[in-house]
């Protein structure tokens, strides 16, 4: 930590200072100096230091999983604006609704040599929360294409960087195609009573982080409708409804307005029901040495029998099974009423409950 604290002194510094250039350039080389945070009000850069395998044990690469004694340093942001993505660096993103097993397909993907998936790294949520709302909004920006950069330093030569942000991070959705205009997507969404039921079995925690997604959603809404103008007037699940629906409607008008094949589409439960052959149409939209063998052996292996957001512990597909069948039973009303609200809401916004562009196709 020594040397740490030193280089953020000597980057303070006023006047010449050969070795801050030699530690920066020796940062922007070695992708386990992650950026994992905004600090400053915007100016400054926090990087931790993990490595390829500290990164991949974590369930998220945010504050509830880095540990407070991970190596780490603050850099201004005005001394990364040199970072730039290598010309033959493969960058791609995987964006999400949430609870879509998402994160189960970013483990499915992630092996050496051919391709580093980020799972929801800190600083693109930084960075979203620092957007002023929508109305005569800026893009983000410099700021952004240095942490896009720093993201996409790929750990082998030749594999792909695949960003998985998080859901707090999808007003940046936009900005980040557009910087990355050779990169590829997969929306990936749950069916809307599979989300509220996600939303239900999980408890109190869910409910919240709904509300707070709906919170985002009136900063960034994605279409007019006087539901959703007071949230204490609508029930837990109704909130959780009207940010899917809100995530829906964006995902919706990135396929219409994304070049055909740049984006595609994934529901979760079809990904479920065929998971060879989703890693497989995957891996060709990212442009992965993937075949139907290799995919078929990625869908018999340790991402699928592991706990997706519990890396190392087994996955019990019977408890899971049994929970949300204790769910249904304990919140199938609430759930149906919420479909049936959101439904109605989806017919007069324009909001499509299935997405275009499916990665699998009949």
């Amino acid at each position: 930590m020594a040397e740490s604290r030193s280089l953020v002194y000597a980057i303070g510094m006023d006047g010449p200072d050969a070795r801050v250039d030699t530690d920066i350039a020796a940062l922007l080389a070695d992708p386990a100096w992650l950026p994992h945070g905004i600090a400053g009000g915007g100016g400054a850069v926090r990087f931790v230091r993990l490595s390829r395998a500290e990164q991949r044990a974590l369930t998220f690469l945010d504050d509830r999983y880095v540990g407070e004694d991970v190596p780490r340093i603050e850099v201004p942001l005005a001394a990364l604006a040199g970072a730039r993505p290598a010309a033959e660096a493969q960058g791609h993103f995987i964006f999400h609704s949430a609870f879509c097993c998402s994160t189960l397909l970013g483990r499915a993907l992630d092996a050496d040599g051919l391709a580093t998936v980020l799972q929801e790294p800190q600083a693109l949520v930084d960075l979203a929360a620092l957007l002023p709302a929508s109305v005569g909004r800026e893009p983000a920006g410099p700021a952004l294409e240095t942490i896009l950069s720093l993201l996409q330093r790929p750990h082998q030569a030749g594999e792909a960087t695949i960003v998985k942000p998080g859901n707090f991070a999808n007003p940046l959705i936009e900005d980040m195609l557009e910087l990355r205009p050779r990169a590829r997507a997969l929306l990936m969404y749950a069916r809307l009573p599979d989300f509220l039921l996600a939303i239900a079995r999980r408890g109190t925690a869910n409910r919240s982080w709904a509300r707070r997604m709906a919170i985002l959603y009136r900063r960034h809404p994605q279409f007019e409708a006087i539901e959703g103008r007071d949230l204490l007037l609508l029930t837990d699940l109704q909130v959780a409804a009207w940010v899917w629906l809100h995530q829906q409607a964006q995902f919706a008008r990135l396929v219409r307005e994304q070049p055909p094949g740049r984006i595609a589409t994934l529901d979760a439960a079809d990904f479920l029901a065929d998971p060879a052959r989703t890693v497989a149409a995957a891996s060709a939209l990212f442009g992965l040495d993937v075949d139907e063998e290799r995919a078929a052996a990625i869908a018999a292996g340790p991402a699928f029998r592991q706990n997706a957001k519990r890396p190392g512990k087994t996955f019990d597909a019977a408890a899971r099974k049994r929970e949300e069948a204790a769910a249904k039973f304990a919140h199938g009303a609430e759930i149906q009423e919420a479909v049936i609200w959101a439904g109605a809401l989806a017919a007069r916004a324009g909001v499509p409950l299935s997405l275009e562009a499916p990665l699998l196709r009949p």
